[in-house]
């Protein structure tokens, strides 16, 4: 695993603080941000790859294959944390139609 992505692993999510007013009223409240980590490995995607690129890291493997569904935000989030470390990347995407 490359530096940029340990880093980026090692990244917190900021507590963003949101005050807005409705019908008359005055609210606030405090949101933890971890889609703002990264703008394509969002959520808390990074949080959970890093322990398989640990892994990965430690072992002695060529590559990753994951399945995903078609709208899968798991496999765009993998493909940009396998693309950042130069990792090859199979993705099995599983057939879902569209309603």
């Amino acid at each position: 695993m490359n530096t940029q992505l340990q880093e980026l692993f090692k990244k917190q999510a900021s507590i963003e603080k949101v005050h807005f007013s409705w019908e008359e009223k005055q609210y606030s409240f405090s949101m933890y941000r971890e889609d703002a980590l990264h703008p394509e490995i969002s959520g808390n995607k990074l949080r959970k790859l890093a322990g398989h690129f640990t892994h990965y890291s430690a072992g002695n493997y060529s590559g990753i294959v994951s399945v995903g569904g078609a709208f899968s935000n798991h496999l765009l989030a993998l493909a940009k944390a396998c693309s950042i470390s130069n990792i090859p990347l199979v993705c099995i995407i599983r057939d879902e139609k569209p309603m």
